[in-house]
């Protein structure tokens, strides 16, 4: 089990640093569930931080396939989250690419969503930071309810 635990972590430091220098390099992953601030480990897609405002959790450089589920969840956390670089696909414009819940620390940049029923949904999120994300053949591509003030920045 540790030597597993070892290459997963050494391929994940590199998909990381080839991300970073390739920019379109993603890894597989199942879907990403986290509804406590005590989720924030690597079997649940998180690949470095500490939560902390300079130090976000990160979930960078994933390939995920949510089919008629939900590709990344965040409910109920305090931690600061940056979700960067990650391409979610659904089936049919069913699912939703990333759902946040009773969160405002959290940060989506440059994922891109594609064949979803919700690219992004939002509740009960206020403060939410959404920059250059890509949205395709989504039924709804950003929706949500009782989450005021929420940044929406895009490349021109």
């Amino acid at each position: 089990m540790r030597k597993r635990s070892i290459v997963l972590i050494t391929l994940l430091i590199l998909a990381a640093v080839t991300s970073e220098s390739v920019g379109a390099s993603r890894l597989p992953h199942d879907s990403i569930s986290i509804q406590s601030d005590d989720e924030f480990v690597i079997e649940n897609g998180v690949v470095g931080g500490s939560g902390t405002i300079s130090d976000p959790y990160l979930i960078v450089g994933w390939t995920i396939d949510a089919q008629s589920g939900v590709g990344i969840r965040v409910q109920e956390v305090s931690a600061h989250v940056l979700i960067q670089d990650c391409q979610i696909t659904g089936a049919g414009q069913r699912g939703i690419g990333i759902l946040l819940s009773g969160v405002n620390q959290v940060r989506v940049l440059d994922c891109s969503f594609s064949d979803l029923g919700s690219g992004i949904f939002l509740y009960q999120s206020p403060g939410v930071s959404l920059e250059d994300n890509a949205l395709a053949d989504c039924r709804r591509g950003i929706e949500g309810t009782e989450s005021g003030g929420i940044t929406l920045l895009a490349a021109c």
